[in-house]
């Protein structure tokens, strides 16, 4: 018996007759070319006019399929014809054939050995009866990885292509669709595995729920990732990695997107493509022609803040932080022990009610997000900034409120209503990507509390546009707080703005520390601090700009350290030392500094008569750190001291302690510094580019005061005012040192995996768990 899907009997008869009129010994297929009279075998193939893509019959463990894969490397199928339905040896099953039938329809039919039945297993469903006969119908497989049937008479109309029934990968040309008014539907599905094309459980699709965004779906409804709203700029994705990843968008007059793809170019020599992972993920890869293989590119989601409702209702996700979840202002984690042991889908719920009553409420900001998604929402687009917050505040249950629409000065409003779904920060984000949430007055005022400084307020806005908007042609530097950017204010005066970082171990906090201590001192080798910002999330300090930028930004440059003679590296010895002298003991405040490497953020004041202090919380910069401070957490005037001899070795040998690596062992510079003195060979260390102005008494002097002021006891090492005696006076006798802090050898392994020396290791957090008697 004959067995034929998906036809109707008619389409089943025709398609017999068609095969039976054709000479039985079927012509083979010429090229890129299959006419109406050819067949493509199983031992055949299709190839594009210039050998970029190849159509075949495969097989994937014992079953067969139709498809396309490139040329050069055919382990990589793009496109599968019969997936949903295998070519399999059951029934004694012969070769499976590809043939145009005369009513224009695709077929892959076998024929049951025994009895030469034909049995169809897939067509292509455009065609049915009722189609009038094409007179000369074609296959051809183009250069862009297209399969289209066409009529050799109207070569511009496709009767059916390839490009309308995406598998698993995305070409350039390959549009994604969603337009309902024609039914429309256009997406990726995985794989089942890696080498069975079925379908998978993965399905990557536009949505159009309020405002446009690509979703990643598991199954039918479960959201495994969602790009972000269309915001008339982009879909939360500020930068793309070359133009020829760049989609073009066609939306709707009502701002629907009804396609994305990337154009193709026949002239461009990049191959690239697109597939929806079985895993659930999207990557992107670009075909190396050196190695003949593919080298990925990026991979959606980028990282675990891209995937959906990681921090669960209220969180918010911010890579750049450990942890990297946090409730959203203004609420606490529903359950405290599941947010400990980093459990965060429970998200988080709200601290106060709302108010009932007219202004009880109002709103904090949270800047550069990916906003919630959609699931309770209102939209309007032609409100204003203003309106939309006035609407929110008229309904009990608006919980956030923000900008749909940012170009163009912004305009529309978005409103939602209950929970808070699948928020992150995002790396990069437009300045006013921003979302408003709603929370009661006293929330708010306990804030305002917070950001209480007394020191001249900088907008936002002004920051970001003397920053050329936080370009990274403005960085200029990187400590423990965070970026350093340059910036004008005008054309005649410059800032450096220092940017709280998430990856800081400093926060709040450091930050009202480091006003509140630089607004009480002043001394000409201490920066002036001009101002700062406090908006939402962002903490900034705006200081003068210095012309000469930072100290190890030319002493560890090899292009730029010869510059720094030794005269003037030794007056800025003497300036560092001096200043340190100042915050110990001149100043108002008796000052630790704690990161002579950095900033003021992690600065303590002591009583005049204090001595020691101990934290629970060590955050400096790893290689400055003294030992005592580093392991238990003690810090002093003398914690401040092993920083200064630190430094004062870098800027003799041109060097930096951490990253530092010799031939012969495996020692810090430290270390390394010690042994030179051990073996009378000092001057070694010296920074070869001083060789013609050097004065070798006062680098002796340094190298031993340095030695001195990274003694492994505190008790040994000398104060400041001491260091500036033995710096500065020729006749003071300068005891012998002794063994440094941290004088142990890494070993090979660990040497080889410390910062090289054009890095650093800024702003790491140490919890000291300290044991005491009841």
């Amino acid at each position: 018996m004959e067995v034929c899907f998906p036809f109707t009997t008619i389409v089943c008869l025709l398609f017999y007759y068609a095969i039976f009129l054709n000479n039985s010994s079927l012509a083979a297929a010429d090229h890129h070319i299959l006419s109406a009279n050819q067949t493509l075998s199983d031992a055949q193939t299709l190839i594009s006019p210039n050998q970029v893509f190849e159509l075949g019959f495969f097989s994937s463990g014992n079953k067969k399929f139709l498809g396309i894969w490139y040329k050069n490397t055919p382990d990589v199928v793009v496109w599968v014809a019969n997936r949903n339905n295998p070519i399999t040896n059951d029934d004694n099953r012969g070769a499976p054939f590809l043939e145009i039938t005369r009513n224009a329809t695709l077929v892959i039919y076998t024929r049951r050995t025994a009895e030469s039945t034909i049995i169809v297993i897939w067509s292509s469903s455009n065609s049915s009866a009722t189609f009038p006969s094409r007179k000369n119908p074609s296959l051809r497989l183009l250069d862009n990885g297209n399969l289209v049937l066409l009529d050799d008479d109207k070569e511009s109309y496709y009767i059916w292509q390839s490009f309308d029934y995406p598998t698993d990968t995305r070409l350039p040309g390959m549009p994604m669709v969603y337009d309902p008014d024609i039914a429309l539907d256009k997406h990726l599905t995985s794989w089942k595995s890696y080498d069975d094309p079925s379908p998978g459980e993965f399905v990557y699709r536009i949505v159009n729920q309020g405002l446009p965004e690509r979703v990643i779906f598991k199954g039918a409804f479960n959201r495994r990732y969602r790009s972000g709203a269309w915001n008339g700029l982009y879909m939360n994705i500020p930068t793309f990695y070359n133009k020829a990843y760049t989609p073009e968008l066609v939306f709707d007059k009502e701002n629907k997107l009804l396609s994305l793809q990337n154009p193709y170019d026949s002239n461009s020599s990049i191959l690239t493509r697109m597939v929806l992972h079985q895993s659930g993920t999207l990557h992107r890869y670009t075909l190396n022609d050196e190695k003949n293989g593919w080298d990925l590119v990026y991979t959606i989601p980028k990282d675990p803040c891209d995937d959906y409702a990681k921090c669960g209702p209220n969180g918010i996700c911010r890579i750049n932080r450990a942890p990297i979840c946090e409730c959203l202002k203004g609420f606490e984690p529903e359950s405290r022990s599941d947010w400990d042991s980093q459990d965060w889908s429970g998200g988080c719920c709200r601290i106060s009610p709302l108010s009932s009553l007219p202004n009880g409420d109002g709103f904090f900001e949270v800047r550069g997000v990916k906003i919630p998604d959609m699931l309770s929402f209102w939209m309007n687009n032609s409100m204003s900034i203003s309106e939309c917050r006035d609407e929110c505040l008229t309904k009990y249950n608006c919980t956030a409120y923000t900008q749909p629409y940012i170009n163009n000065g912004g305009s529309g409003c978005l409103l939602w209503f209950g929970d808070l779904v699948d928020t992150r920060v995002l790396p990069g984000a437009d300045k006013n990507q921003n979302i408003y949430i709603r929370l009661p007055i006293s929330e708010l005022a306990e804030e305002r509390k917070n950001e209480d400084l007394e020191l001249p307020s900088f907008k936002f806005a002004t920051v970001a546009a003397a920053t050329n908007n936080f370009s990274k042609e403005n960085i200029i530097g990187e400590g423990g707080f965070g970026l350093v950017y340059k910036g004008n204010l005008s054309a005649e005066e410059e800032i450096a703005v220092k940017r709280l970082s998430g990856t800081s171990g400093q926060g709040l906090e450091e930050f009202k520390n480091e006003v509140i201590l630089f607004s009480k001192l002043q001394h000409s080798n201490l920066v002036r601090l001009l101002g700062c910002c406090v908006t939402g999330d962002e903490r900034m300090l705006i200081y003068e700009y210095l012309q000469n930028k930072s100290l190890d930004g030319l002493i560890f440059d090899k292009d730029k350290r010869a510059v720094l003679t030794w005269p003037m590296r030794y007056d800025i010895i003497m300036g560092i030392a001096k200043g340190l002298l100042y915050l110990h003991q001149d100043s108002r405040l008796k000052i630790i500094h704690r990161d002579l490497k950095t900033n003021f953020g992690l600065a303590r004041s002591f009583k005049v008569d204090q001595i020691m202090a101990r934290t629970r919380r060590v955050v400096g910069t790893y290689g400055y750190m003294a030992p005592e401070y580093a392991i238990d957490g003690k810090f002093s005037v003398k914690s401040d001291v092993f920083s200064m001899g630190v430094v004062i070795l870098e800027i003799v040998s041109g060097k930096k302690n951490r990253g530092f690596r010799h031939q012969d062992h495996h020692h810090s510079l430290l270390g390394h510094a010690w042994c030179m003195w051990k073996e009378n060979k000092a001057m070694e260390l010296m920074d070869e580019c001083l060789n013609e102005s050097f004065d070798e008494l006062q680098v002796r002097r340094c190298i031993k005061v340095g030695l001195l002021c990274i003694q492994k006891l505190v008790e040994d090492r000398p104060t400041m005012s001491h260091v500036i005696l033995m710096l500065g006076c020729e006749g003071e006798v300068v005891p012998e040192p002794k063994e440094p802090g941290f004088f142990l050898e890494r070993s090979c392994s660990t040497s080889n995996l410390s910062t090289t020396p054009n890095q650093d290791s800024s702003g790491h957090t140490i919890t000291i768990t300290v044991l005491e008697g009841r």
